[in-house]
């Protein structure tokens, strides 16, 4: 109940933001190529290997050096080389098999300030949002009666929680940039995130 009630007040803001947004002018679209190093709990109990991402924007500026972002960023990380069990996230959160894959989506409302009072140059951003976090995996079942484990492909994810960001780049000119930032979730008191740095292009 709580979940349901948290997740539609996320989708609610974020919704509302967008319609008022939308009511002013037309946003600047824009997406962005991502490397990705996982850490906190998300190296130790998940995953050690390096992954990519990608994320699409719209961005209003709110004046002089201003503007509000609305983003969606996707990362995927490698096999990892982790088994999660006993870190004290919830089993059906989580994937106990070496193979894993975790994967994270996330829809964030970012601030960036721009010190020179236009939108190029270095900007620095924070962000808020809402993300969750998949990991596919092999599952061995025993079914009543067969004579060895069945192997199945599952999909486990953590649920939606918040998402947090901050980071800060560089626009070149009107349309190519390149951007640094830290964004994680937390989920029963570990942190599941990663750094992500790439380049981002502006139509």
């Amino acid at each position: 109940m709580t979940r349901g009630l948290y997740e539609r007040g996320l989708q609610a803001l974020l919704g509302a933001s967008a319609c008022a947004l939308l009511a002013v002018e037309a946003p600047r679209i824009g997406f962005q190529a991502l490397a990705s190093w996982p850490t906190g709990s998300m190296r130790s109990d998940f995953t050690n290997n390096n992954g990519y991402g990608a994320g699409v924007f719209a961005g209003w500026e709110l004046g002089p050096g201003r503007v509000f972002r609305l983003g969606y960023d996707g990362v995927w990380y490698a096999s990892s080389s982790r088994a999660a069990a006993g870190t004290g996230i919830p089993v059906a959160s989580i994937s106990a098999v070496q193979d894993g894959k975790p994967r994270s989506n996330s829809v964030t409302a970012q601030y960036l300030y721009f010190p020179s009072s236009d939108d190029e140059g270095v900007y620095f951003k924070v962000g808020a949002g809402a993300s969750n976090l998949m990991i596919k995996g092999n599952d061995d079942l025993i079914f009543p009666g067969s004579p060895k484990p069945v192997t199945i492909t599952t999909l486990k994810e953590t649920g939606v929680h918040l998402a947090c960001l901050a980071g800060l780049g560089y626009e070149f000119g009107r349309n190519w940039g390149v951007l640094a930032q830290y964004s994680f979730i937390t989920v029963n008191n570990h942190t599941l995130g990663g750094v992500q740095t790439g380049i981002s292009y502006r139509f």
